[in-house]
């Protein structure tokens, strides 16, 4: 996980760069990340602020881990806000039991649906009744190829399907 964030952060820096003054380079990112309940993935939170080059990290709700940021980040120049809960914020279980369980409920109803319309099922297929397709985007000639006063090149938007023999 820290060397894609790695790659991540070395693209969105050099995208920025690569266009001075464009929206990327003048706004800020905002990062969503996983609860952090092992001192593994603290350390994961504490190196994707480091990457990311994080300047302001908002925490809600977790004492502990405000204070453990405040801590660890205070000589980064790293500004770190606790946000209080709203009034009507529902905490979800933090057992693992329950997750597991909410889990399977979710994927349970992603294959066969909510009231168990959907029946998904192995099918046994010879192989010489298989075909199988490939899609890809439709080859596209460069603006300065195209004639004058045409100004998309031609073929945007159709993929092309091809047929793939096995």
């Amino acid at each position: 996980l820290e060397a894609i964030v790695e790659d991540l952060a070395v693209r969105l820096e050099a995208r920025a760069a690569s266009n001075p003054g464009s929206r990327e380079a003048d706004s800020g990112l905002l990062i969503d990340t996983f609860p952090h309940k092992t001192p593994k993935e603290y350390s994961l939170l504490l190196t994707f602020v480091r990457l990311l080059k994080v300047d302001t990290v908002v925490v809600m709700d977790i004492d502990k881990l405000y204070s453990d940021l405040q801590r660890d980040l205070a000589n980064q120049g790293v500004k770190v806000v606790k946000l209080p809960k709203s009034g009507g914020v529902v905490s979800v279980s933090q057992d693992r039991q329950y997750r597991k369980q909410a889990d399977r409920v979710l994927v349970s109803e992603y294959l066969y649906g909510k009231s168990r319309e959907l029946c998904p099922r192995h099918v046994i297929v010879p192989f010489d009744k298989l075909h199988l397709f490939r899609t890809a985007p439709a080859a596209l000639a460069p603006r300065d190829a195209l004639p004058i006063g045409q100004g998309e090149p031609v073929g945007r938007g159709r993929p092309e399907v091809k047929r793939v023999e096995p």
